[in-house]
């Protein structure tokens, strides 16, 4: 018995052997998928638009390289594409070309808008500028410190501020102070300008050319040119860039050596593009804004070397461009009589408006005390 239980036992056995050979191996697992690549972030393109000629001096020496500092602020995720030479907008159109959406950026010469920017326009009243001064103790041209003074009164009034509610202002900055270059006839004296027909922008230069006896047309930079060659003005108030930008050593034969105002502007932004940025791109924007951009400006635009260029220029290109100096009795009898009552008049005016012309003056005038 015990040997029949042996040989079924060793059957059942070799029989589970054999079926367990043959049955199928367990499928494996599947594998699970790789997860998708990201997908690569998008570039946002802005449209960057502004009057000077691709080729101008502050075109080339501000312009394109503050844009260029935005790409390279936001690490790529930001592509500027510019609009030199009113390509996208007239000068006058700038303002409603930016809250239109037309452009993205833009860059405004404060000068063609005065009435809707009169505290921003508080420089270019007549004799507030400097030709050098010092910022954290070191010397800078009259284009950065100047600059660093007008964002500084950005900075300080919520009234400045309020007027470019319609738009995102990047920052403010200035011009070097303003020479005179005229065509035919050189400027020493108060008697020499009686009559003479000069291109000027509206607001205090204006009228500071009006009490001094001249007879002030506003003109956009890019018709200077040729209404200078036409005989349509005499003169152009002007800092040494936009002589550069515009090469009007070409009409113009002399320059009057006595500081007259400094020109406002502005970069600002669609206020709707502005908004609609990721925090960590406009903050790579501010970076190279606000004070830092003003200077960057100030310097590359309107820096020491901007009268050299020029005077380099016109040598090369056989013109002459003769310095007229002005005498102090002289230039002193100009500021008494198209200085202080113009910022007095500026004053009132603006009170009546409800603004504080007064503290913004005041504030001004301590500032150039304070960096020249």
């Amino acid at each position: 018995m015990k040997k029949l239980f042996l040989v079924i036992l060793v059957a059942v056995m070799t029989i589970s052997l054999i079926l367990i050979g043959c049955a199928p191996a367990p499928s494996p697992k599947p594998s699970p998928a790789p997860a998708p690549a990201p997908a690569p972030e998008k570039v946002i393109e802005l449209k960057f638009g502004h009057q000077n000629p691709p080729t101008g001096h502050t075109t080339v020496k501000y312009l394109d390289p503050w844009a260029k500092k935005v790409e390279e602020a936001c690490k790529g995720k930001v592509k500027i594409t510019t609009y030199p030479a009113e390509s996208l907008f007239k000068a006058r159109e700038v303002i409603e070309a930016t809250v239109g959406g037309v452009a993205d950026i833009a860059w405004v010469q404060v000068g063609y808008f005065a009435a809707s920017f009169p505290l921003t326009s508080v420089m270019s009243l007549p004799f507030l500028c400097l030709d050098s001064g010092k910022i954290d103790g070191k010397e800078r041209s009259g284009g950065a410190v100047n600059s660093h003074i007008l964002q500084e009164l950005y900075e300080t009034f919520p009234e400045v501020q309020a007027e470019w509610k319609n738009v995102k202002c990047l920052f403010v900055h200035c011009t070097d102070p303003y020479k005179l270059f005229t065509t035919k006839k050189p400027v020493r004296t108060m008697d020499d300008l009686r009559g003479l027909k000069l291109r000027e922008l509206a607001g205090p230069p204006t009228e500071m050319w009006k009490l001094l006896g001249a007879s002030p047309m506003m003109l956009p930079a890019p018709d200077i040119y040729e209404a200078a060659s036409k005989g349509v003005i005499d003169g152009n108030n002007a800092p040494w860039a936009m002589v550069a930008t515009y090469k009007l050593f070409e009409v113009f034969k002399y320059w009057t050596a006595a500081p007259t105002s400094a020109g406002q502007f502005a970069i600002i932004m669609n206020a709707g593009t502005w908004n609609k940025l990721p925090p960590d791109v406009q903050k790579a924007i501010m970076s190279v804004s606000g004070y830092s951009g003003a200077q960057f400006a100030g310097d590359g635009g309107w820096g020491f070397e901007a009268r050299d260029i020029v005077l380099e220029a016109a040598k090369k290109a056989g013109y002459t461009l003769e310095k007229i100096d002005v005498t102090p009795a002289e230039f002193a009898k100009w500021k008494e009589i198209a200085g202080k009552p113009l910022w007095d008049k500026w004053v009132k005016d603006m009170e009546a408006k409800g603004l504080p012309g007064q503290k913004v003056l005041d504030k001004t005038l301590s500032l150039l005390d304070k960096y020249k």
